[in-house]
């Protein structure tokens, strides 16, 4: 293998010359992590690569500093000298990490024992802002988000999702982890008297440290870039320069400037603040800066305005390093920010990782106890990040996804077995196999339509629709935190590449106790920011009406209305002309929604039936077979109970119903016990069950008909009155 080969081997999946050069496999690289592949950028990393880098770091090279190697050292030097100076004046040890390999872990590590900090290294100090023109109060910045349509906690997790995903590294997987637990009694003083000193007034902080038992939420991120940039927000940052921290920490209202991100607003963050009761947070990241990796520590909060020494405040709050005679907070950096983070967080960094951690002191989500706050993250989490842990056509999982509580995991559904998000599953399948322009085949009867708009012409994104089994469920109104309750009927919105659920849109039911549909649609990329710019604060919603650029509203507005014409067309039944025929009609449906290939043929699709012709002069109708209600039993050991509710129409007498079954082909059932077997009839009310294929039934009474089938088998029974 030479050199250039060894090269490309790490990143084939992203070059897309015919030809192996220098040129296509930096461009290759570029590309695996994250970034698009200009031509200023491409320069920059050729030119990296003649000082003797190597492939990968003259991209993050290139990537991170897309000038001159001459110029960049240039600036990079009066950087490092600025900062070791500044690091002086702090007096602070700068970490010195070697730069990661992008095939490190992205895996969320955790530690065994608390770490207490060194004795010398002194407390962070507090900074509260004093007003100044057109400053917005702390309680002002945190109503900011608006009321969002949708619980809290809800909120927290989409949110912190989305910066974690939009600062990933490349397309290599992002670790996502939330833990809420209870914090020792020595993390309780550390953070006390050594991270968040000082009077904080207005906030109720010092209480909460000091009440008998102390929780706090941790979420973290790995496998991104974590909080990058400078660390001063008073001075320009050059253009497409990483400005994270400034625009976490210090700002409000700035927007993310990343191409297809899903975190476009800046407001979206006064959540973590908002979630806890005393408006505070505390953040640690590493991040790579220059040539190294950088840890940083600092607290910050939200609260009410206050007056203290004859000044007005504005209710923020940082801890940090004093600068500049004290009208300036920095993070602390480098190995005392590390150790004194290792006292307090749960979640740790393996060696050359990268990422975020942020712990909200306090947390307020809306349960009654720990134990309703853990259900309430994990459906926050299965409803709103279900697409992050659906593998890729590559096999990959966008996401690592872990919820713990008291540092133990708690389990998440499969989507799989999931009752209502499995038919979602396969319709998002079926979105990106179209928009990726491969193949792909559906377990359920899916359909994936282009949605256009004609003035002008253009494709603006693709719907996919599924109907699929309704299982049986504990009946009662959904919680508050489950999105969707079955049956399934509802349309979910997420943006193209960041596939995060914005809203679950309501639509009609079937027509039918036993299907529920769900349906997926993803604008294509060249309009996504057009949908990006309709969402409110919350990202819960596209509102066309609240955008300035007509054209943008006009792409939602047309994209909204004519994916619920679609639904609404495909989903019109096709009514019955004899009750018997519905009876076929439906059982065919049952068949298409239960459709496992066998053999590569795919379950009978639901079709509408016509009438027999009826004898002339006939004065009446012959007795009939009528399906009232099907179910589907909860799926154990990888098989289920089908049951049919038959009765009998125009009969003035007992008849016998006789039933046929077998796994549904194209052609016709096959009679196989292994995959679809008899268990009997059962009168209505009755546990008694007659294992037979035939049930004498009277005018008025009804019978249950059940089979037992693979789980995931097409079924076709058909009835029929008879000798």
């Amino acid at each position: 293998m030479t050199d250039l080969e060894a090269a490309l081997a790490p990143v084939r999946a992203f070059h897309y010359d015919e030809e192996v050069s220098p040129r296509s496999v930096l461009m290759a690289h570029i590309r695996a992590q994250g970034a698009w592949a200009t031509k200023k950028t491409v320069s920059a990393a050729e030119a990296w690569l003649a000082q003797g880098y190597s492939f990968a770091k003259s991209a993050r090279m290139a990537i991170g500093h897309p000038a001159s190697p001459r110029r960049a050292s240039v600036e990079r030097k009066a950087d490092s000298s600025a900062e070791s100076s500044a690091a002086a004046r702090r007096g602070d040890t700068a970490a010195t990490h070697a730069l990661p390999s992008l095939s490190q872990s992205a895996k969320v590590v955790h530690r065994g024992e608390v770490t207490p900090p060194p004795s010398d290294f002194g407390t962070l100090q507090w900074f509260p802002k004093r007003n100044s023109m057109g400053d917005l109060n702390g309680s002002g910045a945190v109503k900011l988000l608006g009321t969002p349509n949708v619980p809290l906690s809800t909120v927290l997790v989409r949110e912190t999702a989305q910066n974690s995903w939009d600062a990933r590294l490349g397309h290599a997987p992002v670790s996502y982890s939330v833990n809420l637990r209870t914090l020792s009694g020595d993390e309780i003083a550390t953070l006390d008297s050594l991270i968040f000193p000082g009077e904080a007034t207005g906030l109720g902080l010092k209480d909460a440290l000091r009440a008998t038992e102390v929780r706090v939420l941790e979420i973290s991120d790995r496998g991104t870039m974590g909080l990058s940039g400078p660390i001063r927000s008073d001075l320009e940052i050059p253009e497409g320069g990483p400005r994270n921290f400034v625009d976490l920490v210090f700002n409000i209202g700035a927007p993310r400037d990343v191409h297809l991100g899903a975190g476009t607003y800046g407001f979206g963050k006064t959540i973590a603040y908002r979630t806890s009761r005393v408006g505070t947070v505390l953040f640690w990241s590493r991040s790579i800066e220059g040539d190294v990796i950088e840890d940083r520590l600092i607290g910050s909060a939200f609260g009410p305005s206050f007056t203290r020494g004859g000044y007005q405040y504005t209710g923020r709050h940082w801890w940090g390093s004093l600068v500049d005679d004290g009208q300036r907070v920095e993070p602390w950096v480098g190995h005392r920010a590390a150790e004194m983070a290792h006292s307090v967080f749960e979640a740790r960094f393996a060696d050359n990782q990268t990422g975020t951690s942020l712990m909200i002191i306090d947390p307020d989500l809306g349960g009654a106890d720990a134990a309703e706050d853990v259900k309430r993250l994990a459906d926050a989490i299965v409803w709103n990040l279900w697409p992050k842990l659906l593998p890729t056509s590559l096999g990959i999982q966008p996401m690592r996804i872990e919820l713990l509580h008291e540092g133990q995991a708690v389990a998440l559904p499969s989507l799989d077995d999931h009752p209502v998000l499995c038919g979602f599953a396969e319709a998002l399948q079926i979105t990106r196999a179209a928009q990726n322009k491969q193949t792909y085949s559906p377990k359920f009867d899916t359909r994936v339509i282009e949605i256009w708009s004609q003035r002008p012409k253009a494709l603006l994104g693709h719907l996919a629709v599924t109907r699929f089994p309704r299982q049986l469920m504990t009946e009662g109104p959904p919680s508050e935190t489950e999105s969707v309750h079955s049956p399934a009927a509802h349309i979910a919105w997420m943006r193209h590449d960041a596939e995060l659920i914005v809203r679950y849109d309501e639509r009609q039911r079937l027509e039918t106790d036993f299907l529920q549909w769900a349906a997926v649609f993803k604008p294509t990329a060249t309009f996504d920011d057009s949908f990006a710019a309709a969402e409110p604060p919350a990202h819960d919603d596209w509102i066309p009406e609240s955008l300035s650029d007509r054209r943008m509203a006009s792409h939602v507005r047309i994209a909204i209305r004519r994916t619920r014409e679609q639904v609404a067309e495909l989903l019109r039944p096709a009514a019955p002309t004899s009750s018997s025929d519905e009876g076929r009609a439906s059982v065919a449906e049952l068949a298409d929604s239960l459709a496992k290939l066998i053999g590569g043929v795919p379950g009978s699709r639901p079709r509408k039936v016509g009438a027999s012709p009826s004898r002339s002069g006939s004065k009446s109708k012959r007795p009939s077979a009528r399906l009232y209600r099907k179910e589907l039993g909860q799926a154990h050991n990888g098989r289920r109970r089908v049951g049919f509710l038959i009765g009998v129409e125009s009969a003035a007498e007992p008849v016998t119903i006789r039933a046929s079954y077998g796994a549904a082909t194209e052609a016709a059932p096959i009679k196989d016990e292994d995959l679809v077997r008899l268990v009997g009839w059962s009168r209505e009310g009755d546990a008694d069950i007659k294992p037979t294929d035939f049930m004498e039934v009277s005018p008025g009474m009804k019978y249950w008909f059940y089979l037992d089938a693979e789980a995931d088998m097409a079924v076709s029974a058909n009835f029929t009155v008879g000798a």
